[in-house]
C-alpha cells in the first residue's frame, strides 16, 4: 500500500514537470510580443533617465565626502555603465525584432526565395543558393539572435555588475589603510593581496570556461569547490549562474559569452578612445576663468535661469542650428548690445595660417586613449626646461652643501652652510615665482590675441561705422547646446533712438578648399529705458 503511495506521488511529480515543460514551450513561441513590449518600455525609461543619472552625480558631488563619496561613486558608475548596455542591447533587440516581423508578414505575401524567377546566370544562382539560402532559414536565424539578445543583456549587466563589486571590495577595504596603526594596514594589505591573486584564479577559470573545474583529482576539487562558493557569495555570482551555465551548455550562444568582456570593455573606454576637437584655440574654461576672459553662465544669474529654462525644453531646442551672430535683443533699451559670434568648426585653419599663436588642444579626430589632445605652447615647454636644467644644477650643489653641513664639526663653517643653502632654496623659489608671473602675462595676452585674431576674421557694422575697436569681448558658449564663441559688448550710448543696422560679414574656410560667405544686415532697435 505504502509503495503504491510513492509511486503515485512520483507520478503526480513527473505530470506536473510535463505539464509545466509544455507550459514553458508554449510561452517562448510567444515570449517575442513580450519581449518587444518591455524592450519597447525599457528603451523609453532608459533614455529618459539620463537626467536622473545626472542629477545623482551632482547631488554625491555635494553631499558626500570619503568613503561614502566613494561608494556611492560606485554604484551611479554602475548604473552609467549599465544604462549604455541596455540602450545598445534593446535598441538593437527592437530593430532586428522588427525586421524579424517584417520577414515574417513578407513571407506571407511572397512564400520562399524563387531564384530561377530571378532569371540570374546558373552561377549566381548556385551560389546565392548556397549563401543565402532559403528565407525560412533566415527568419530563423532572426528569431534565434532575437531571443538570447534580451537574456544577453541582462547577463552582460550582471557580469559587468559582478566584476566591478569585486574590485569595489578591494577599494573600500584599502580606504581603511590610512586610518590604522602600521601594524593593523600591513595585514589590511596582505588580505587584499590574498583576496586578489585568489580572485585572479577564479577569473581564470571563468574565462576559460571551468579549466579547474574540470581537474579530476578530488582533493583539488574540494579545495576549490570552497574557493569558487565563497567568491560566488562575495561577487552575487550565485544569483544568475543558471542563466550563466545555460549559455555556455549550448555551441550558439557561448560565442556570445566569449564577446562579452571585450563587449564590456569596448563600452568602458570606447569615449576615451577619440577625441574630435575642432576648436583648438578655445582655451580651457579652467584657464580662462582666471583671467576673466569668458563669461559663465553659472555665475550670473540671469543667464543661468535663461540656461535653466532652455534646458527644460532642450528636445525642441537643442536640436536647432543657431546663426554665425546673435544678438541679446530686437528692440534693446539696456546700455549694451549684447553679440554673440560663433565660431566655425574650422576657424583655427585661418589662425594657424594668419598667426603665430601656438592652440590648446590637437586639431581633429585623435587617438586619446593612453594620451591627452593637449597641445603645450612652446613658451612653456622651453621656460620650464630651462628651469628644471638650472634647477638641477642648484638642486645638486645644494644636496652637496647639505651634506657638508652633517660632517662639519665647526659650527662656523656649519653656520656658513646653512647660509648657501638657504641663499639657493630662496634663488630658486624666487626664479619660479618670476617665472610663474611671466606666464601669466603670457596667457592674459595669449588670449587677448586670440579674441583679437578672431575678431579680425570677421568685420561689423553699425549703420556703415566700423564697431570692432570698440568692442569687448569674451569667451562664451551659448546655452542653446554649448556652441563656443564670442560675447562681445558694444555700448549704446553712441546710438541714438531708433531703428538701427548691424552689418555682419564673414568668410568661413572649409577643408574642400572653398569658403562659405555669411554677408548679412540685421536690424534693431534702441528703445528707451524706463527704469
Amino acid at each position: 500500500m505504502l509503495l503504491l503511495i510513492f509511486i503515485s506521488i512520483g507520478m503526480a511529480k513527473q505530470d506536473n514537470k510535463s505539464i509545466f515543460s509544455e507550459w514553458l514551450e508554449k510561452l517562448q513561441q510567444e515570449s517575442w510580443q513580450l519581449e518587444l513590449l518591455i524592450s519597447g518600455l525599457a528603451l523609453f525609461g532608459i533614455y529618459e533617465s539620463q537626467d536622473l543619472l545626472i542629477e545623482l552625480r551632482m547631488y554625491v558631488a555635494n553631499n558626500s565626502e570619503g568613503t561614502t563619496r566613494v561608494t556611492q561613486n560606485f554604484f551611479i558608475s554602475i548604473l552609467e555603465v549599465g544604462w549604455k548596455i541596455f540602450f545598445i542591447n534593446l535598441l538593437v533587440h527592437v530593430i532586428l525584432r522588427g525586421l524579424w516581423i517584417g520577414a515574417i508578414g513578407l513571407r506571407y505575401v511572397s512564400q520562399d526565395i524563387d531564384y530561377k524567377a530571378l532569371n540570374y546566370s546558373q552561377y549566381f544562382t548556385d551560389m546565392l543558393q548556397n549563401k543565402v539560402g532559403e528565407f525560412d532559414d533566415f527568419i530563423e536565424r532572426l528569431e534565434r539572435i532575437c531571443s538570447v539578445l534580451f537574456a544577453y543583456t541582462f547577463l552582460l549587466f550582471l557580469l559587468f555588475f559582478s566584476i566591478s563589486f569585486f574590485f569595489f571590495q578591494i577599494i573600500f577595504i584599502a580606504s581603511f589603510t590610512n586610518e590604522v596603526s602600521q601594524t593593523q594596514a600591513l595585514i589590511l594589505s596582505i588580505i587584499i593581496s590574498l583576496y586578489l591573486f585568489i580572485g585572479l584564479i577564479v577569473f581564470i577559470d571563468f574565462i576559460t570556461l571551468g579549466i579547474f573545474k574540470k581537474i579530476e583529482e578530488r582533493s583539488i576539487s574540494r579545495i576549490y569547490g570552497y574557493i569558487f562558493t565563497f567568491y560566488g557569495w562575495t561577487t552575487l555570482t550565485f544569483l544568475y549562474r543558471p542563466l550563466l551555465y545555460n549559455f555556455l551548455d549550448n555551441r550558439y550562444t557561448k560565442r556570445l559569452f566569449y564577446f562579452s568582456i571585450p563587449y564590456i570593455l569596448i563600452i568602458l573606454i570606447a569615449s576615451n578612445v577619440f577625441s574630435n576637437n575642432n576648436f583648438s584655440y578655445y582655451p580651457p574654461n579652467s584657464i580662462i576663468k582666471n583671467f576673466g576672459n569668458t563669461v559663465d553662465r553659472m555665475h550670473y544669474e540671469d543667464l543661468r535661469k535663461e540656461y535653466m529654462t532652455e534646458v527644460d525644453s532642450k528636445i525642441s531646442k537643442r536640436r536647432q542650428n543657431i546663426p554665425s551672430i546673435i544678438l541679446n535683443k530686437y528692440q534693446n533699451n539696456e546700455d549694451y548690445l549684447k553679440i554673440f559670434l560663433k565660431m566655425a568648426s574650422t576657424d583655427y585653419m585661418a589662425l594657424q595660417e594668419n598667426t603665430d599663436i601656438s592652440p590648446y588642444w590637437k586639431s581633429g579626430l585623435n587617438f586619446t586613449l593612453f594620451s591627452s589632445n593637449e597641445k603645450k605652447d612652446p613658451f612653456y615647454v622651453k621656460g620650464n626646461k630651462e628651469l628644471e636644467l638650472e634647477f638641477d644644477t642648484l638642486r645638486a650643489n645644494r644636496r652637496k652643501l647639505r651634506s657638508l653641513r652633517r660632517n662639519s664639526k665647526d659650527s662656523v663653517e656649519m653656520n656658513a652652510f646653512t647660509i648657501q643653502i638657504d641663499s639657493i632654496t630662496t634663488y630658486i623659489s624666487k626664479k619660479r615665482d618670476a617665472f610663474l608671473k611671466e606666464a601669466q602675462k603670457f596667457e592674459e595676452n595669449k588670449q587677448e590675441k586670440i579674441i583679437q585674431a578672431f575678431l579680425d576674421l570677421v568685420e561689423l557694422q553699425i549703420d556703415d561705422v566700423d564697431i570692432e575697436e570698440d568692442l569687448d569681448c569674451y569667451f562664451f558658449e551659448h546655452p542653446n547646446n554649448d556652441e563656443k564663441g564670442l560675447m562681445c559688448l558694444y555700448p549704446m550710448d553712441s546710438l541714438a533712438l531708433g531703428p538701427h543696422q548691424i552689418y555682419f560679414y564673414k568668410e568661413v574656410k572649409r577643408r574642400t578648399g572653398k569658403d562659405r560667405i555669411t554677408n548679412m544686415k540685421l536690424p534693431f532697435y534702441k528703445v528707451r529705458n524706463f527704469n
